[in-house]
This record gives structure tokens, sequence and C-alpha cells, in this order.
């Protein structure tokens, strides 16, 4: 069953989407990292920032679930009806923020966010938890939360993707 990863897979895929953004950021100029391709995309450095706070809070539900408790999933107070505003929020939390800065950020987090999912066993990563969505209670595999990780990874890559054909065309 594709939830059934192992961790060493699972650890593969998130280290291998981490890599591709760090590759592919390094070949964008920050100007073509700051100018957006459409006024209704975000920039580059935007969708850094947002990738930091969701992994900052991906590493909170799985250091949860990894303890036994019950991750605050999506957050405390929230419904994923609310992913455009929380989006939004995060855009305006951090769009005076420097590039350099929230590019650090993008390099700090990731390490911790491997250990953690190092030190899950195996055992663990196989159970499933049960959360809230504000709707409903969801049951899912613990594995499938570092799943989430590296899917949004795969998701903002191809914005990237995108940003670096027009920006070194």
């Amino acid at each position: 069953m594709a939830d059934q990863l192992d961790k060493g897979r699972l650890l593969k895929s998130l280290q291998a989407q981490h890599l591709f953004l760090e590759v592919a950021l390094e070949q964008l100029a920050p100007p073509a990292m700051l100018i957006p391709v459409s006024p209704s995309l975000w920039t580059v450095k935007d969708i850094i920032a947002h990738v930091n706070v969701w992994d900052r809070r991906g590493t909170g539900w799985l250091a949860d679930a990894a303890a036994g408790k019950t991750p605050a999933i999506p957050l405390p107070g929230k419904t994923w009806n609310d992913l455009d505003a929380l989006n939004a929020a995060t855009y305006e939390e951090h769009k005076d923020r420097s590039l350099t800065e929230v590019l650090a950020e993008f390099e700090a987090l990731f390490p911790p966010l491997v250990r953690l999912v190092e030190s899950i066993s195996e055992e663990r990563l196989a159970q499933t938890i049960t959360y809230h969505t504000g709707e409903r209670e969801e049951t899912i595999p613990v594995a499938r939360l570092v799943r989430w990780r590296y899917r949004h990874y795969l998701t903002h890559g191809e914005q990237i993707r995108t940003w670096l054909k027009n920006a070194l065309s």
C-alpha cells in the first residue's frame, strides 16, 4: 500500500524534493525571484516563505504524532476551508522580509525535519493517528504526514520550475 512506505524511502523522497528546490533556487538570480511572471502569482520568495511556514507546521504535526499526541491539523480553530485565508496571512507575514532571510530559513528548517523523521520508528510510521480537520475526524498513518511534506515540495517545485523557465530564457 502506498501509505506503508518505509522510513528510508520517505526520507529519500523528502531529500530529493528539497535538493531539487535548493538547486533550482541557486539558478535564479535574486531579481528574478522577486519579479512575478504575472500579477496573480507569488514571487519565488513568496513561495519559499510559504514552504517555510508549512514545513514548520508540518514538523510540529510530525513531532506530535511521534510523541503519541493528536496533531493540531490544520491549525487550532481553523479548517482546510480557510486555506486561502491562511495562505494570504502567510503572504502578509513575510512580504516585507528580505530574500536572504527567507532563503536562510528554508535552509535551516530542513535538517530538523530530517532528524525528526529519522527519529520516528518504523512501527510508529505505520501506526494510524486520528486528528480533527475542523470539519470531521480523520484517521491516517503517521507516514502520510511525512508524505505531505514532499508533496508540498513537489507542488511548489512545479511553480519554481515555471519561474526558472521564464527567468532563464
